[in-house]
């Protein structure tokens, strides 16, 4: 355990740039350091332990250190749950951080009190991140934009962040169209959808939208994701325009078939 606590602490330095990287890159360190603490259980809490240190009272020489610390750390509790021993003080580090006047790291520390939070309710995320993924969070991005096609090609780009599941995006298309009965929610669905519609896969609501297409680019680049209604028990209404033209647009393509 003393070893991988080791091979951890060196990982996380060469992420953050205070040792050099010898050839890996930083999604190779990030796959060491999550997949390290993964499978060594109370190893998590060390890996948070050590990162914490890390952007407390950083003496780096490296400009950019502790603002990489961070960013690690942003990932982490996307991934990772700590132990319920460690979960008051990890908590307690993120809200000193946000409470903290002039913190230079307020904002990130907001969005780790987030991620963890979901990463308790969903378990976490289970496919590393890739290298798009990993450069757009060292340049601050925490969220894309992802296409969702609707019945009759109707398209909807939505803000994807970090921790994003399923339920959320079926949440916000459901608000559009006028849904805020929570009985509303079971009857739609999301769609993987592959090999030009070969391969079709709705996705469970607790899914993390980026494992989703991290997983499928390298199978399809062309993938696309669907948004469908799959249950019809409550009633249809006329009163929302994206509302009746998705269902008009579904039961239709459902008769020509």
């Amino acid at each position: 355990m003393n070893r991988v606590a080791a091979d951890i602490s060196i990982a996380i330095m060469k992420f953050m740039g205070d040792f050099p990287m010898k050839g890996q890159t930083e999604q190779d360190l990030l796959a060491t350091i999550l997949k390290l603490s993964s499978d060594h259980g109370l190893i998590k809490d060390e890996a948070y332990c050590q990162v914490m240190k890390q952007v407390t009272t950083n003496t780096s020489s490296k400009q950019d250190s502790c603002q990489r610390g961070w960013r690690l750390l942003y990932i982490l509790t996307a991934f990772h749950r700590c132990s319920d021993v460690m979960k008051p003080f990890l908590l307690r580090f993120l809200q000193d951080a946000c409470d903290s006047p002039g913190m230079p790291y307020q904002g990130i520390a907001k969005a780790c009190q987030e991620n963890l939070k979901r990463t308790f309710q969903y378990g976490g995320r289970v496919q590393y991140p890739n290298s798009m993924e990993i450069k757009a969070i060292l340049a601050g991005r925490s969220s894309k934009r992802q296409l969702f096609l609707l019945p009759g090609g109707i398209e909807r780009h939505l803000k994807i962040k970090t921790c994003s599941v399923a339920l959320d995006v079926i949440e916000e298309l459901c608000l559009e169209m006028g849904l805020q009965r929570l009985e509303a929610l079971d009857e739609y669905a999301v769609f993987l959808v592959t090999h030009r519609g070969q391969n079709v896969r709705p996705l469970n609501k607790r899914e993390y939208i980026l494992d989703i297409a991290t997983e499928a680019e390298p199978v399809d680049s062309n993938y696309s994701l669907w948004f469908r209604r799959v249950v019809w028990s409550l009633a249809l209404k006329l009163d929302n325009e994206l509302y009746v033209t998705m269902h008009y647009n579904q039961v239709h393509c459902c008769c020509l078939s």
